[in-house]
């Protein structure tokens, strides 16, 4: 499981009736084969398989085939054999789908606001430079100055949607601070 933190690492996970889970990891065996291999073996009638990695603590598995409710039945299963991760799902592209787990502070604290409708006030809101006394500190543990670059990074949401596979290294880097 750790060998996680040094590389990417193929894994297949058949979640089971009565936490009759299966977990299946493999270096070397390319996800398809071991996602075989947890069908046959596991009690659950599905499976889903990909890779995953460990950034501190968490859990980062990237897969094809979105299980209900998997982000959650993963750390479950992970939890029950003595590893406390959040985990995070993320389909092919990087396109975050699900997460469960240890939520930051101000993350809950904060209220998801409505993006702009109007195409003209997102890219308006995208590229709006910030005011002249404003000044955000990433590292600083101000809530406000956060709470502000958190606004601005959901106001770029939609501009980088819209470029499409173009724009996926940028989905990657903002999913990791808010969902995109």
């Amino acid at each position: 499981m750790m060998m996680g933190k040094r590389r990417p690492m193929n894994l297949a996970y058949n979640p089971g009736p009565k936490d009759d889970d299966l977990l299946i990891i493999d270096r070397k065996k390319p996800p398809e084969v071991i996602g075989r291999e947890a069908k046959k073996i596991g009690k659950g009638p599905k499976v889903t398989f990909g890779t995953f990695e460990i950034e501190a603590r968490k859990f980062i598995y990237k897969t094809d085939k979105e299980l209900p409710g998997l982000s959650k039945k993963l750390r479950k299963y992970l939890k029950k054999l003595d590893y406390s991760f959040s985990v995070e799902i993320f389909d092919s592209t990087g396109t975050l789908l699900e997460a469960d787990g240890i939520e930051d502070q101000d993350n809950a604290l904060q209220k998801p606001q409505a993006a702009p409708t109007d195409k003209k006030e997102q890219t308006e809101a995208a590229t709006a430079p910030p005011g002249k006394n404003e000044q955000i500190n990433v590292g600083s543990a101000d809530h406000g100055q956060r709470a502000a670059l958190t606004e601005r990074l959901r106001g770029l949401q939609a501009p980088i949607a819209e470029l499409g596979t173009a724009g996926t290294p940028l989905k990657k880097v903002v999913a990791r601070v808010i969902p995109f």
